[in-house]
Formats: C-alpha cells, structure tokens, sequence
C-alpha cells in the first residue's frame, strides 16, 4: 500500500509541476497578447483620390496656427478662398486670396505697430476680374505711393504719388509719356 501511496504521490507531485509550468506559460502568453495589441500597426498608407476638407491649419511647434488654407472670409468682406501666413504672435503678413468677384489678389502685410495699424498693406499684386493688372505700394499711412497698372487701353503705367503735398501730387510715367496730376 506504501508503493501505491508513493506512485500517487509522485504522479500529484507531477501533476502540480505540470500545473505551475501551465500557468507560468499562460501568463507569459497573456503578457505578450498586451504588448503587442499596445504596439502601434504600421500599416501601408492607403491613397485616396480626393481629400476634401473645409480649412487646412498648419501650426508651429508651439501649437500656433502659421498658414491656414481655405475660405479666408472677414466680415464686411466678400469671398475670399485662399492662403494666409502669419507671424509668431498672429498677425497676418501674406495673403493670396481669389475673390469672388474673379480678382485674384496677393498682398504683404507689414508687422504691426509699424505704422497704421488699420491697414498694415505694403504691396499688392492683383489680376483684377476685368483683365487688368497691377502692383502697388502703400506706406506705413496706408497711401499709395507708387503704382504700376495696366489700364482699360492696355497701357503700362508706373504712378508716384505724394500725399504730403497740398493738394497732392500724382506722376505718371508710360510709352505716350509722362503727365502730372494735381
């Protein structure tokens, strides 16, 4: 009876082993199951034929909208679909809008407190939406110093003009020649 005893004690002995190991492997196996459904899949980039979006926003490390994408709407202002870039602090320093009345406009702004803050336009180029052009400069009082246009007669103009005088003084230079606007 003692050789049965130690035959089933070696066999629940066995048994208990067998038991241990099972449960050590069950845990390791439960272990990995965790890491790799936290591990990220990396998984091919499907492309799409279109990406359609309403606004694009592309911010600096510090979170700051820099470069915004899309309809460009400001109050009192018409349409506008197109680019904005803007400095560390937010302010507006390049613009690139189409208008919807088919002008298609680019300006560059001036930093602000670097003279009337109400327009801080320096430069703009436009296609205007009845097949002219032009290219202006503004100063820091937001007048029009200098121009160059092309006309309803498809004449090229380069326009100098000083608001400090009383009245003030326009100059145009073209191909016909130059005159003098008071």
């Amino acid at each position: 009876m003692v050789h049965d005893q130690d035959a089933i004690g070696s066999r629940v002995a066995m048994l208990e082993r067998q038991v241990r190991t099972l449960k050590a492997a069950t845990a390791v196996a439960i272990v990995l199951a965790l890491l790799l459904a936290a591990i990220p899949r990396t998984t091919a980039q499907q492309t799409a034929d279109v990406l359609r979006v309403r606004q694009l926003v592309v911010e600096d490390a510090d979170g700051r909208a820099r470069l915004r994408l899309g309809y460009l709407d400001a109050p009192g202002n018409t349409r506008r679909f197109g680019m904005r870039i803007d400095d560390p602090r937010g302010a507006e320093r390049f613009g690139l809008s189409y208008i919807d009345n088919g002008s298609l406009v680019m300006g560059f702004d001036a930093p602000p407190g670097t003279g009337d803050n109400r327009n801080r336009e320096r430069i703009n180029i436009a296609a205007d939406e009845a097949g002219g052009a032009y290219i202006r400069f503004l100063d820091r009082r937001t007048n029009v110093v200098a121009r160059w246009h092309l006309d309803d007669q498809n004449r090229a103009w380069m326009q100098f003009s000083d608001f400090t005088q009383q009245p003030p003084v326009i100059r145009r230079y073209g191909l016909d020649g130059d005159e003098v606007v008071r």
